[in-house]
């Protein structure tokens, strides 16, 4: 199994949702501290802690199952998410968005990340990594997600950590 944490266009009111992410086994609310951005496009992008990092994707949708699955050991034993102690409240927000959970790595993986840009082991704009999000019942879990580097594109600040959709017929297949 695979969980992915979505913010933006993936997440069920999202345009991208229905091509992208039916067929999921679960779905919880869950957040994660970070900076949630949106650009004139409309299309959300994310800047995660670098310290918040556990893993960064492969091109091998097993071995990023295994990755997870190899956290989620670690983090269950510590307790709690090592990015806890490394930040202040105000250096970063509460990103609000959608972990779902897939059976099919295989099949998921490839396409989500054709649609973010992201090929593992080449420049792109955003990357998928590992990281911890806490679900709405206080689960500490690793998901992975797709990131935008650090200053890598401009747009406004969120500052409620939540994106809502502004239109879903104007902008079709972007990321987010």
């Amino acid at each position: 199994m695979i969980r992915i944490f979505v913010y933006g266009t993936l997440k069920r009111e999202g345009w991208n949702h229905d091509e992208y992410c039916r067929g999921y086994l679960a779905v919880a609310e869950a957040s994660l501290e970070g900076r949630l951005y949106v650009r004139a496009s409309g299309i959300p992008f994310l800047e995660i802690p670098e310290s918040a990092i556990l893993a960064w994707g492969t091109s091998d949708p097993a071995a990023d199952v295994i990755l997870q699955s190899q956290w989620e050991a670690r983090l269950s034993l510590a307790g709690s998410s090592p990015s806890e102690a490394a930040h202040t409240p105000h250096d970063w927000s509460i990103i609000h968005g959608e972990l779902f959970s897939f059976d099919d790595p295989e099949r998921r993986l490839p396409p989500l990340d054709l649609l973010e840009g992201y090929r593992p082991g080449s420049p792109s704009i955003y990357r998928r990594v590992l990281a911890p999000v806490r679900t709405s019942c206080g689960l500490m879990l690793p998901c992975w997600l797709y990131a935008a580097y650090p200053g890598a594109l401009r747009g406004r600040l969120l500052p409620s950590g939540r994106w809502h959709p502004s239109s879903r017929s104007s902008i079709r297949n972007q990321s987010g």
